[in-house]
């Protein structure tokens, strides 16, 4: 119930949920949310929030406490959160639910809420339990998040973040392991991201948010246990792709988990005498070219590592414009290391053979770029 001198419902009262109380709310353990219905209360608290509540907060004074979240130009960032996972775990608690909602798992319908929430102003983060299924919010993400600014002649700015784990698991089956960032690249007016380390993910996630373009945030499942410091006050720009390693033969472009798959490859190389210089792009849309011609100019062999499909992936568009733009500085043909164009097996061993291993990079520049004969087993 919304309005002055109304008592506020308790938690548990089956009033402040459309007057009925569902059997996923009664399944919740006390303490925890239940996840909001799409009743007339529930649709009115998710419609006013934005208007009224981040400002009883400043009129309260509690602005200082609540500072992590606040930035110079804008007083509130919004969270739409399809689930939680470690990495938004105790923002409930410490922000409250008008600041961290707990949606059904529905992409289309946060998603779009998210977008309308950037239009007004906030600054919203929207997380995918999986990016696999942002799919189900394409229409959102293409129609309206990265063509509003141009279509309202500039009149709306959609400065939302979109961010959420994706990329090939452990055995979690071929929805689960998609690679979208290629989907999301062919669409006009947003920024792709693809973090790789501790360092980096928290230094881009925040400019992330600052920044007033739509920015889709890829996280992969599998960095989530690395562990590594962080620098307070740091921020790192989205658009500068970052260099792993100094290297002088060869360089290796790469982003996200193959970060770590062509670090493993270039010790190994330089065991056999092979320098290879790797660069993490980190900025997937637009590419940062200034680095990656300098890196082309300075070794003349190429070679790109991704978890993406081989066919229209990230490093099709990447190696389009290495030929296009800096053909002459070559002196080899570049090599493309990509997964297989087959959706991902469950079976561990079908799995890891879909994708691009160390030994598969090791292999493929010693005898395609560099003409060392491969090694018989």
């Amino acid at each position: 119930m919304i309005g002055a001198g109304r008592r506020r419902l308790g938690r548990g009262d089956p009033r402040r949920y459309g007057g009925f109380r569902t059997r996923q709310q009664n399944s919740f353990p006390k303490g925890v949310p239940p996840s909001l219905v799409w009743s007339r209360v529930a649709f009115i608290r998710l419609l006013y929030a934005p208007a009224f509540y981040p400002f009883r907060h400043l009129a309260r004074g509690e602005a200082t406490t609540r500072r992590v979240f606040f930035l110079p130009s804008l007083p509130v960032i919004f969270f739409f959160v399809d689930i939680f996972l470690q990495c938004t775990l105790g923002l409930y608690k410490k922000y409250g639910d008008m600041r961290v909602l707990d949606t059904p798992i529905c992409e289309n319908a946060f998603t779009g809420m998210g977008i309308g929430a950037a239009m007004t102003g906030l600054r919203p983060i929207i997380e995918g339990m999986n990016m696999s299924f942002m799919l189900m919010a394409f229409n959102q993400i293409s129609n309206n998040c990265g063509m509003l600014h141009y279509t309202s002649g500039g009149q709306y700015k959609v400065p939302a973040v979109i961010r959420g784990p994706g990329g090939v698991g452990r055995q979690l089956g071929a929805e689960h392991s998609q690679r979208l960032e290629s989907y999301f690249q062919a669409i006009p007016g947003v920024q792709i991201v693809a973090c790789s380390t501790v360092a980096n993910s928290k230094a881009l996630l925040k400019s992330a948010i600052r920044s007033d373009n739509p920015v889709l945030f890829f996280e992969h499942v599998l960095l989530y246990n690395v562990k590594g410091e962080t620098k307070e006050g740091y921020y790192q720009p989205l658009e500068k792709a970052e260099i792993a390693r100094e290297g002088t033969d060869v360089v290796i472009f790469t982003y996200s988990r193959m970060r770590y798959t062509a670090l493993q490859a270039a010790e190994k190389l330089q065991e056999k005498g092979i320098s290879v210089m790797v660069v993490d792009l980190i900025s997937l849309k637009p590419f940062d070219m200034e680095t990656i011609a300098a890196a082309v100019r300075k070794c003349r062999k190429v070679c790109i590592v991704e978890e993406c499909m081989k066919t229209g992936g990230i490093g099709a568009s990447l190696s389009s414009l290495i030929n296009e733009n800096y053909f002459d500085e070559l002196d080899a043909p570049v090599l493309r290391l990509s997964s297989q164009d087959v959706p991902t097996s469950y079976a561990f061993e079908l799995e890891a053979s879909t994708i691009v291993q160390v030994d598969d990079v090791v292999r493929g520049v010693s005898s395609k770029l560099m003409g060392v004969a491969p090694t018989v087993a």
